[in-house]
């Protein structure tokens, strides 16, 4: 204990499990702290109470410390004689212990009954330590912060049917009982109660208790001990309930608060379900530059500088929040819930462009719509040539130029304001680099195959989209048969000269070149060429299985491409019964496609003019939409 003169301000307690959640003690969660996040975090304080146990049962194990103070949101449903504290720091671990508890609770209780017929003095004494009973229903000794507390209400009261986990908090303390529970029966039954006993007498903490709550969000802010490390999104968060002067506001701001992280954890990637992902679009929007996330607390201060500005930036969230999710589910309002030219960012799960797309959110379904697709072109481009880096460095005041614009922008308004922030600086380096890129891209890699067929997937419905005047969505080209025999949906992604490696030493017409090669040499430069996107091609899946080894000169395979449904097959056969009407094959001319390499003549020439006019394709139509053909 402190001195005596000293306890007006502070008080500190070592105290055991078992003390911390004696029967007249209730914890809350400020909200302005973070929801519960532990996840492997779990795992490690498990495995560190395991060590503990079967190496030093006998000693006191010191688990860190714990602030609290007098809660400012006392559970009224309990009375004056109990103690509410709001834990300040150490609300991850604290309530961990907590779920360990009940999970022993639950396991002690199911033994003893199925043993004895009655509950013992361990299994009562442990049910003390975890539930308020109050009437028919039992009370959780911890209340987390955002929804988690129906969670916990769940679990103690043993319901049949959990609350849907809505958000991080709920999944996270789910997948926390789980492995609590799981690391519990890994115990052998003649050390179970005695881990137990361990765990309530001999696991400390130290309880520093604050007795004036008015600097418990100050605190907050500057504690970083064993527990979870503040990052930005806590820091924020803990800045906007610093700046709100009234109840009402603070509830509105925990709320809006909730909300966006509610929306954010059931979106669709990884690195878009947290917070911190959302503020570092809003603070690149808003001062137009790469703010490095030890520095983004600093800027938000800067920028949110008054009450008004933190309750509009609060209000805010939920809708960019659902931005964000509708982006990467490729569902956006002003795209009609789906846009073709969202769909490869999605498949590739880039995010950079996320920030341009969200500072245009004011923007009228037209010109959305234009934005979108010269941002798409622009992230794939720095994608294949990648350049992803340095696009990110653009973004930022690119989204910034953006957000200015009016809701009706028009195309030459949108295409300046990517040029003033040097997005087409460049193009040409980045569009040879990009082919350079395409070019190393091989068929046998699996993680190559998404982009190789986004690629014949392009170029066959840009030609498509100009002979054919019904058009198709772009992901219909990229939709794959699998291992579905029967299949007659979506294209397989298929050879000109088959892939077998008998068909190659027999048939390939080797130049010269190949007699320099040693074996190794020899074998990089055939992976080049028959796995590489010059010999590759979409094929409807009964073309795909009746032709696959058929080599490219057989009358078979040539009356297949023939009679494709993709237009960029038939142009393999311009010098035979093409099916083609003058007027296509005009178009073919003006997209400079009747040089394309024939069957009839297919050779390691042919295999790379084919990828450098696929990838010129691609390329006109990018630089169309960049406004470099106007």
């Amino acid at each position: 204990m402190l001195p005596q003169g000293n306890r007006r301000s502070l008080n500190h307690e070592l105290l055991s499990v078992g003390d911390l959640f004696y029967d007249k003690v209730h914890y809350v969660v400020p909200r302005y702290q973070r929801g519960y996040a532990w996840t492997e975090e779990v795992e490690r304080l498990l495995d560190d109470l395991w060590e503990a146990f079967y190496k030093s049962r006998k000693e006191e194990y010191l688990l860190g410390q714990i602030i609290v103070c007098p809660s400012e949101d006392p559970d009224r449903k309990l009375s004056e004689k109990y103690e509410q504290w709001d834990v300040i720091d150490g609300q991850q671990r604290c309530t961990t212990l907590y779920l360990i508890l009940l999970a022993m609770f639950k396991i002690l209780r199911d033994t003893r009954k199925e043993q004895d017929g009655f509950f013992s003095r361990e299994v009562s004494e442990l049910h003390v330590l975890i539930t308020h009973n109050l009437g028919k229903t039992q009370w959780p000794k911890i209340k987390p912060a955002s929804n988690g507390n129906l969670i916990l209400e769940a679990l103690v009261n043993d319901d049949l049917v959990m609350p849907q986990a809505e958000g991080p908090t709920p999944a996270n303390l789910l997948d926390a009982w789980e492995e609590v529970r799981e690391f519990l029966e890994q115990f052998p039954k003649s050390d179970l109660e005695d881990f137990m006993d361990f765990f309530q007498r001999k696991v400390v903490l130290i309880r520093l208790e604050l007795e004036d709550a008015k600097h418990a969000v100050r605190v907050f802010q500057k504690v970083n001990n064993r527990g979870l490390v503040l990052d930005d999104a806590d820091l924020v968060k803990n800045y906007l309930f610093e700046k709100v002067s009234s109840n009402d506001e603070f509830e509105k701001l925990s709320n809006y608060w909730d909300e966006a992280a509610n929306n954010l954890y059931n979106s669709r990637l990884k690195k878009t379900k947290a917070m911190e992902f959302l503020l570092k679009l809003k603070i690149g929007i808003t001062t137009g530059k790469s703010i490095s996330t030890s520095a983004m607390y600093e800027e938000f201060k800067k920028a949110l500088d008054s009450e008004d500005a933190v309750k509009n930036f609060a209000r805010s969230l939920p809708i960019d929040s659902k931005t964000v999710k509708d982006i990467s589910f490729n569902s956006v309002k002003q795209l009609g819930g789906y846009s073709d030219w969202s769909h490869f960012t999605g498949v590739r799960k880039a995010v950079q462009h996320y920030e341009v797309l969200l500072a245009a959110q004011h923007f009228t379904d037209s010109a959305y719509s234009r934005l979108n697709r010269l941002v798409q072109d622009r992230t794939i481009l720095a994608g294949l040539s990648k350049t992803e880096k340095d696009f990110e460095r653009l973004v930022h005041p690119w989204a910034s130029n953006v957000a200015k614009l009016d809701p009706n922008a028009q195309i030459d308004e949108i295409r300046e304001a990517a040029t003033s922030a040097e997005v087409f600086s460049g193009l040409d380096e980045l569009f040879e680099t990009a082919f350079l890129k395409i070019q190393s891209l091989r068929y046998t890699t699996q993680s190559h195959q998404s982009t190789l067929r986004y690629l014949l997937a392009r170029a066959s419905k840009i030609i498509q989209d100009k002979i054919d005047a019904n058009h198709r969505d772009l992901k219909s080209y990229m939709e794959t048969t699998g291992k579905k025999k029967n299949s007659q949906l979506g294209f397989d992604l298929d050879h000109i000269f088959p892939k077998s490696k008998n068909q190659f030493g027999l048939h390939w017409k080797k130049s010269d070149a190949w007699n320099s090669l040693d074996q190794e040499q020899s074998e990089l430069r055939e992976n080049k060429l028959i796995h590489s996107i010059g010999n590759l091609i979409l094929l409807h899946p009964k073309d795909n299985r009746e032709q696959s080894d058929l080599l490219p000169w057989e009358k078979a395979k040539i009356q297949n491409y023939e009679s494709s449904e993709l237009y960029l097959n038939r142009i393999h056969s311009l010098d035979g019964d093409i099916r083609l009407n003058p007027q296509h094959l005009e178009i073919v001319d003006s997209l400079k496609l009747s040089k394309i390499p024939q069957l009839r003549t297919w050779n390691e020439e042919s295999v790379e003019e084919r990828a450098r006019i696929i990838w010129a394709l691609i390329r006109r139509d990018m630089e169309e939409s960049f406004g470099l053909y106007l």
